[in-house]
């Protein structure tokens, strides 16, 4: 642990620089927040019998350019107080940190989010297997989401029949996604058999699940986020993907009651999500459907950084003192 009148908040995230955000900060009993930050991919993870965790931090290295003024250049050996989880545990390119995350289960060791729902959430179809469960106890006209069917994958190497092959259960277009990608990684839309075919001929060279649903015309996406206490709908839009991603604009929408009755549900998961947020696509017809949730590692887009990064850091500050300091 850290030398007393110091609690080491470990940050994971490439994205912004929590060095500066929050330098100063002071928690209830005079004790003083020292930030370490660092990526996934210069993390190594160790915990004691005692639940003691210490973590040993490479120094970052070309292109990944260390923070101004910062601890990054160097190496460092780290036994922090409390994790902060901005980054996916994984990525493309085969990327599993998985092994970290169980070093800090070991250590049972606070953060936000929870170390529990960080390691559940490095699954996309366990995600969606929780949000068939708030719909079916909400219903499906209050929280509609997407249908999805689930393959292991080994039918294919075994060249067996399946009673729920894709095409037979999945009007055409269809889309596919392999595994647990981000950012429209992993995701694939086919619109003939001919298309399915090629794309289970790629399927034979890796072990990833896959999944498939309808490809859905909409007017619009939009994302509900809470982050702490703070909660925010908007519009996304993309300027050349049907993935809703790379050249990206947004524009504000309203909280309603329904949007915010699906932030107290998932809010729930997991033993409990301070910060996620949710996709869903607004049809034609009027229906909204949730096509996924987001854990600790949600975006946070430039239109509201100041904002959001304000909402992180009460939302951290606030996790501290209950966990430190509960009775002041």
């Amino acid at each position: 642990m850290s030398e007393p009148g110091i609690k080491t908040l470990l940050v994971i995230d490439f994205m912004h620089n929590y060095y500066s955000l929050m330098k100063g900060v002071t928690l209830k009993n005079g004790d003083k927040v020292k930030v370490e930050q660092t990526r996934w991919k210069y993390l190594h993870v160790e915990a004691t019998p005692g639940g003691e965790c210490v973590c040993y931090l490479m120094p970052h290295v070309y292109p990944d350019e260390p923070w101004p003024f910062s601890s990054q250049k160097n190496p460092r050996l780290v036994k922090p107080d409390f994790v902060l989880f901005r980054n996916f545990p994984t990525d493309s390119h085969g990327d599993d940190f998985k092994s970290q995350v169980i070093g800090f289960k070991m250590c049972n060791i606070p953060s936000v989010n929870s170390v529990n729902s960080v390691y559940l959430g490095m699954e996309r179809a366990y995600i969606y297997s929780e949000l068939l469960r708030i719909q079916k106890k909400l219903g499906k006209d209050v929280f509609d989401v997407v249908p999805c069917y689930y393959y292991s994958n080994q039918k294919i190497k075994l060249n067996v029949p399946s009673p729920l092959a894709p095409e037979q259960v999945t009007p055409f277009p269809l889309v596919c996604k392999v595994g647990t990608g981000h950012e429209g990684r992993g995701k694939l839309r086919i619109r003939d058999k001919q298309e399915l075919k090629d794309f289970t001929g790629v399927l034979t060279l890796n072990n990833d699940y896959y999944t498939t649903e309808p490809y859905i015309k909409f007017d619009f996406e939009f994302r509900v986020q809470k982050i702490g206490n703070s909660t925010r709908a908007f519009k996304r839009f993309s300027r050349d993907s049907w993935k809703q991603e790379g050249d990206m604009y947004y524009e504000p929408m309203e909280m309603n009651d329904k949007y915010r009755l699906w932030v107290e549900e998932c809010s729930q998961l997991f033993g409990g999500l301070d910060m996620f947020s949710l996709d869903i696509l607004s049809c034609p017809d009027g229906r909204e459907i949730i096509i996924e949730l987001n854990d600790c590692g949600t975006g946070i887009i430039f239109e509201y950084t100041d904002e959001d990064l304000q909402s992180v850091k009460n939302l951290v500050i606030e996790r501290m003192n209950q966990t430190f300091c509960p009775d002041l």
